[in-house]
């Protein structure tokens, strides 16, 4: 299963999101060596391409992030229709 799809689908499981450090832990958690060493980097890459994507044949669906506890406390991840 790819980084995007195991993100998808953590995120379909949690309607009220995950943070970024969930969602490394999703994908990466079972890794023997960690992951990459910016494994965070590595998520938002990630959702980056799903968005494109998502734009580029017109569907509706985004991973959409937002800061919560005020700004630069970390980014909340959700699946939102627009």
């Amino acid at each position: 299963m790819t980084v995007t799809q195991q993100i998808f689908d953590a995120l379909c499981e949690r309607p009220y999101g995950m943070v970024t450090r969930e969602l490394v832990d999703v994908v990466y958690g079972n890794c023997e060596d960690g992951g990459p060493e910016d494994a965070h980097e590595c998520v938002r890459l990630a959702i980056l391409r799903f968005n494109t994507k998502q734009r580029c044949t017109g569907s509706r669906l985004r991973i959409y992030n937002s800061s919560y506890h005020g700004s630069g406390a970390g980014l909340r991840y959700q699946i939102w229709i627009i």
